[in-house]
């Protein structure tokens, strides 16, 4: 099946009205999106390990991070920065080089 997305000068999508009802968002999306913003920030945090055990010594954190959210965040910097040792590229390590 194909569908056609349109795609606004302000970068707004939008489906076809068909497409929009089978998801159930017939009258807008943005109870989906809300609903998985507050999944996102409010799931209970896992099991801590090797990534996120270091990032919390190197960024000389108090306490293991509350939330998956903010554990995943540390592996984001993690992969993007720190693997590599680009500490002048990092959203963290800039504030405090």
């Amino acid at each position: 099946m194909t569908i056609q997305v349109s795609i606004t000068p302000n970068g707004r999508m939008s489906l076809p009205a068909e497409i929009r009802k089978r998801l159930g968002v017939a009258s807008g999306g943005a109870l989906l999106v809300e609903e998985t913003q507050r999944l996102f920030t409010t799931y209970p945090r896992l099991s801590s390990n090797r990534i996120t055990r270091a990032m919390q010594k190197q960024l000389q954190m108090a306490h293991e991070p509350r939330g998956a959210c903010r554990q995943q965040g540390l592996h984001y910097i993690y992969s993007q920065t720190c693997r590599e040792k680009l500490c002048e590229q990092c959203i963290v390590g800039r504030e405090r080089l």
